[in-house]
């Protein structure tokens, strides 16, 4: 096959890179077509996950329009809509890591139900194992995917319109324009039925508790790492885009970020940013005209965001014990009860158990959740999956590296919130980082894997 130079990339550490052209065969991305349509349904479906009905045994579980979207994804990859040779060895390595981490987590629940006599244990390990099992059967069906230049672009603007409903949602909110008690009318309005939906009932009531949740979730924490990862999201699918449009979307995720009064996602998002500007200051440029405008917004509501202010300037003084929020109180709990009971450090505490320990009901801490839950058994699996996904996005992913930053960045917010635990106060986030990896994974050089996908057509006779 000739090969144009043009359409060639360099090696990057040591092994060639596919041709951009010719990976999918026109049957591959033809067969794969409905398998395409749901995962941009899902992708659109981050900017929207208040539960669309009550449904279910548990407010944890209500549908929601992600739920709607996954499932006929994961049925159309196991019923054969499909490409086997889309899944390169790096889908493969990951898929074992996670079945690891799925064994050693129905193992820590059997424990739970063998032991534990607390039903919230049983509840929150049984929504571990729920949600585990689907997002791992979700990066499953993203892997059999190909990927083209056309279906590329296409899922960058529906990134874009996620990013932008979910930012407008968050200022929408916090300036009360959106009433945060209709966006749940539909759903039950007492608190034994509907959990911690409730709370936004009551952050409409009292203000100062922080509206700026939008519509992806009852907890600040959930909107301020979504619109970090949709953010990184955007910057892999159109690094080379820079213009008055990206700057629009960069100063909005910040501005709506920000009035998230979720610390720990804020100072991700910051981070993240900053890598991106060091690495392409061009960034800079597109930022400064609509960052003014920004500015003088923000200024004609000052004194509605006092409080919002004040919050967020403890990041500069994160490690103080007043700006931890109780963490250090709930992190002394968990180590105690460890240390009282030995056994734990081995084989965890059970799936589930973290809940009835505090009134918080986790650890505020990833590495402490598995570790707690699941010994170090679990802490070591999630240990090799963290340190996989960073050696193979810093290896392979090109550019500025959007991705590695952010989940660099969204690691360090780990060590305050539960971001990479399967918890009900998240929903899908860790569904649409997996989608997200498969899709990069995708694009890593194919070694000696045989079969097509790994780079991106822009020239097949398939345009979606």
């Amino acid at each position: 096959m000739n090969q144009h130079p043009s359409l060639m990339q360099t090696s990057i550490q040591g092994l060639p890179r596919q041709s951009l052209d010719n990976q999918a065969s026109d049957e591959a991305i033809r067969k794969t077509r409905l398998l395409y349509v749901f995962v941009c349904l899902y992708v659109l479906a981050q900017s929207y996950m208040i539960p669309i009905a009550a449904i279910g045994p548990s407010w944890a579980i209500w549908p929601t329009l992600a739920d709607l979207a996954m499932i006929p994804l994961i049925c159309l990859a196991i019923l054969g809509f499909r490409d086997e040779d889309s899944a390169n060895k790096y889908h493969i390595r990951f898929q074992k890591l996670l079945a690891l981490m799925w064994c050693f987590g129905t193992m820590a629940y059997l424990y739970t139900i063998a032991f534990s006599m607390e039903r919230e244990a049983f509840s929150y390990g049984f929504y571990f194992i729920f949600r585990f099992t689907e997002f791992c059967c979700l990066f499953w069906a993203v892997s059999r995917l190909p990927w083209t230049h056309s279906r590329i672009d296409r899922l960058r603007v529906i990134v874009d319109v996620v990013l932008l409903i979910t930012c407008i949602g968050v200022i929408f909110t916090f300036l009360g324009i959106i009433p945060l008690g209709k966006l749940i009318a539909h759903l039950p309005q007492s608190k034994a039925v509907s959990g911690p939906w409730v709370a936004y009932l009551l952050k409409e009531q009292f203000p100062e508790d922080g509206r700026g949740v939008g519509m992806v979730g009852y907890n600040h924490a959930y909107g301020g790492v979504q619109i970090v990862a949709l953010t990184a999201f955007r910057f892999s699918l159109a690094r080379s885009r820079i213009g008055l449009a990206s700057g629009f979307l960069i100063l909005i995720a910040v501005v709506a970020s920000f009035l998230t009064e979720s610390r720990a996602g804020f100072a991700a998002l910051v981070f993240f940013l900053g890598t991106q500007f060091v690495r392409n200051p061009k960034m800079l440029l597109a930022c400064i005209p609509v960052a003014l405008v920004g500015l003088i917004i923000l200024d004609l509501r000052h004194e509605d965001m006092a409080a919002t202010f004040q919050r967020q300037q403890t990041i500069l003084s994160a490690t103080e014990g007043d700006n931890l929020s109780g963490r250090q109180d709930i992190w002394k709990a968990y180590t105690g009860f460890m240390l009282e009971r030995p056994s734990t450090f081995l084989i965890g505490a059970g799936l589930g158990a973290s809940y009835p320990v505090t009134p918080n009901r986790s650890c505020h801490m990833t590495p402490l959740q598995y570790f707690f839950e699941m010994g170090i058994l679990g802490l070591g699996a999630y240990a090799l999956i963290v340190w996989t996904i960073v050696t193979l996005l810093f290896r392979f992913e090109e550019g500025a590296k959007p991705l590695l930053f952010a989940y660099l960045a969204l690691l360090i917010a780990s060590m305050t919130m539960e971001t990479f635990w399967p918890i009900p106060y998240l929903s899908h986030f860790i569904g649409l980082c997996f989608l997200i990896l498969s899709s990069a994974m995708y694009k890593f050089p194919r070694g000696d894997v045989q079969g097509g996908g790994g780079a991106l057509n822009r020239d097949s006779g398939v345009s979606m």
